[in-house]
């Protein structure tokens, strides 16, 4: 594996029933994405999942020092919305 991989979180590491969702690279300058899209019965689903990645990475920008989480969560929920408008056809890391 290379040698950016992360590690599992101890407590999915001590669960059995635990699985990964999802993993994304960044390789050749773009990221690639693999999904385990049947852990969500609905695509409403990983907009919630979505979130709740916004508000770790918001958490843990707060930790290193950057401000309060929730200052930091609106600059994720900025982010997204500049990339969401995108057609799904189109990658919006080229061109």
């Amino acid at each position: 594996m290379p040698g950016g991989a992360l590690g599992v979180p101890p407590a999915a590491a001590g669960d059995a029933r635990a699985f990964e969702l999802v993993r994304v690279w960044a390789a050749g300058g773009v990221q690639h994405v693999a999904l385990k899209v049947s852990a969500q019965q609905d695509p409403a689903g990983w907009g919630m999942i979505l979130a709740d990645v916004g508000r770790h990475v918001a958490q843990a920008y707060s930790e290193l020092g950057a401000g309060s989480a929730g200052d930091v969560f609106e600059r994720v929920l900025q982010g997204f919305a500049a990339s969401v408008g995108a057609p799904p056809e189109m990658d919006p890391h080229e061109g």
